[in-house]
């Protein structure tokens, strides 16, 4: 059912892949702003 629905709409899995890219990209912009309030209250 999902590989049909992703054979058929390339669009909906091009937004999942945007997705899961902008969530990385703000996990490592958090854990860098955790490591730098970190190293400033140490």
């Amino acid at each position: 059912m999902s590989s049909r629905r992703r054979s058929a709409n390339p669009v909906v899995e091009h937004r999942r892949r945007t997705m899961v890219f902008n969530a990385l990209i703000a996990l490592m912009a958090v854990i860098t702003a955790y490591l730098v309030f970190r190293a400033l209250t140490m």
